[in-house]
């Protein structure tokens, strides 16, 4: 029965900063230098910015 709950799957892969690096240059990328909160946050006032206009 636990095996229907996501929580308890064994087979579920847990990704730290090591193995998301690994992966990115296995597929020739390079780690963006922008956190994903900043890319929302400028993308949002670019949006606010447009409207305005």
């Amino acid at each position: 029965m636990r095996n229907d709950y996501l929580l308890y799957r064994r087979d579920r892969f847990i990704m730290n900063e090591e193995r998301i690096l690994s992966a990115i240059e296995a597929e020739g990328l390079e780690p963006s230098t922008q956190s994903l909160a900043d890319f929302y946050r400028n993308a949002r006032s670019v949006i606010a910015r447009e409207v305005a206009a």
